[in-house]
């Protein structure tokens, strides 16, 4: 699991992030991934607590990519998001 201090994960594995979530069921949140050369890799919008970002993503030995979760109300920024790091490592 990660927080917004960034942590470590082997090439090749899969990074789950999870996060207290809104007491309202009308929230859902933004998720999204982003390279170090500043693309976003993944994006979606979930109605839960938790997300886990594909191994696929993470093969590169070195790299810090960016993560940040948006609770959302009716597709729309309910509020700033909360960031984070994910370091690859072998």
């Amino acid at each position: 699991e990660l927080n917004r201090a960034g942590q470590e994960i082997t090439a090749g594995e899969v990074a789950r992030i999870h996060w207290n979530a809104i007491p309202d069921p009308a929230y859902a949140y933004r998720v999204r991934l982003t390279h170090p050369n500043g693309q976003v890799v993944e994006e979606a919008v979930v109605q839960a607590d938790a997300y886990a970002f594909a191994a696929d993503q993470f093969v590169s030995v070195g790299f810090t990519y960016r993560w940040e979760i948006q609770p959302v109300l009716e597709e729309a920024p309910a509020c700033p998001a909360i960031v984070g790091e994910i370091i690859v490592r072998n």
